[in-house]
């Protein structure tokens, strides 16, 4: 994330010498200072005009971090054996956030996959894995919908984990952090729970918050 201030910093400075340099002016219209040069003038138009831009930007920048909307996927699996398995969890409808859920950690990997036309998201893990997606969108608001999960009540919604299990590794123990930060509106799911082999039904604590 750029900083603003170092340009609100320097457009204040450079617009400051514009004014040094439009009084110099003046004081030498008046005849007060032999100084009321074109160059003069010119310069302190150029400082007008580059201060002002040189603001400018810094306001654009601060207006996009502040209107930054911010996603979070964080998953992170232990497994109680020796071979890779395969895992498919809830995945972010907004298809904004697809991409970034497409990483690699050694020999394990994260994708968007259809199934049945639903996206999920595939771990595959060939170990104990960690996985922290973070994504930063300057547009319209989050959908926050997430597949397989069912509406929260009470604070808890019902996610869907999918485990395939390979050799000797036939559960694994799951830590799924799922965040969409809308300025100050946000929603929080978390889940913690060990999956075995098919489908598994589990619990995902839902925290909004407000500013």
């Amino acid at each position: 994330m750029v900083a603003a201030w170092p340009f609100y910093l320097t457009g204040t400075v450079v617009i400051f010498l514009g004014f040094v340099a439009l009084h110099r002016w003046v004081l030498g219209m008046t005849g007060r200072r032999a100084d009321a040069s074109r160059s003069v003038l010119t310069g302190a138009f150029l400082a007008f005009l580059l201060g002002a831009g040189s603001v400018a930007l810094a306001i654009t920048l601060d207006t996009d971090q502040v209107h930054s909307r911010i996603f979070a996927y964080r998953v992170a699996v232990d497994l109680n054996g020796t071979e890779p398995v395969r895992l498919l969890l809830p995945a972010p409808v907004d298809v904004r956030l697809h991409a970034a859920l497409n990483r690699a950690s050694g020999n394990s990997t994260i994708r968007i996959v259809q199934v049945d036309g639903v996206p999920l998201v595939e771990l595959l893990a060939g170990g104990d894995v960690a996985f922290d997606v973070r994504v930063s969108v300057v547009d319209a608001p989050f959908n926050r919908t997430l597949t397989r999960t069912s509406s929260a009540s009470n604070g808890t919604a019902n996610a869907t984990v999918e485990l395939v299990p390979s050799g000797d590794t036939l559960e694994a123990s799951l830590d799924l952090r799922i965040e969409f930060d809308d300025f100050c509106d946000s929603v929080s799911y978390a889940a913690t729970a060990v999956v075995r082999s098919g489908a598994t039904q589990v619990p995902f604590l839902t925290t909004y918050a407000l500013c």
